[in-house]
């Protein structure tokens, strides 16, 4: 069997889970993904979860919302199958491509500093994951990638609240990178 599409797996809390190679199989509204690894280790699911699978292409971003169905054994490789919930399509607007991240930030907004996770990445934007709301407009963003502190400014372009966690889509302005230091030359 031969998986075609490459989407990423979302939890109901819009929660990046991994990115997963699939098959659709309309007829018998059904989809089956390899197993996704995170950091390495398999991810499983709980029988009828429900999760959201989405792929972009240069016109259209797909999503299928999807229940945990079953682990299948199929020409010796293991797969996972979700039964199809419901499907639909937008126009892509996005002028840039969207990388999934999950990476450690430190926020400050009116001078307070808050912990929150970058949960996707674009050229100029991302999606922040925070447990306390975010006061003002514009927020300084500071985080890790490849061992350089990057240091951002943020402009929050929309706000959702699920439970307890605050979700905000930035618009960025790139204003710094620190280099570690070596500890050779510390």
């Amino acid at each position: 069997m031969q998986l075609l599409q490459q989407a990423e797996l979302i939890s109901e809390t819009c929660r990046y889970i991994a990115q997963v190679k699939l098959l659709i199989e309309e007829k018998e509204k059904r989809v089956i993904t390899a197993v996704p690894k995170k950091r390495g280790e398999y991810i499983f699911f709980y029988p009828e979860e429900e999760l959201t699978l989405h792929f972009t292409s240069a016109s259209r971003i797909t999503f299928y919302k999807v229940r945990f169905h079953e682990i299948k054994l199929i020409k010796k490789s293991i797969y996972y199958i979700f039964t199809i919930l419901s499907f639909f399509e937008l126009e892509n607007i996005r002028k840039e491509e969207r990388k999934y991240v999950e990476c450690p930030a430190i926020l400050q907004d009116e001078n307070i500093t808050k912990l929150g996770t970058i949960l996707d990445m674009s050229e100029n934007g991302m999606k922040i994951e925070t447990k306390k709301p975010l006061l003002q407009p514009f927020v300084q963003i500071l985080f890790e990638r490849k061992n350089k502190h990057i240091y951002v400014q943020g402009e929050i372009m929309w706000t959702k609240q699920i439970g307890n966690l605050y979700y905000y889509g930035m618009k960025t302005n790139h204003v710094g990178v620190i280099e570690h230091e070596s500890r050779a030359n510390a």
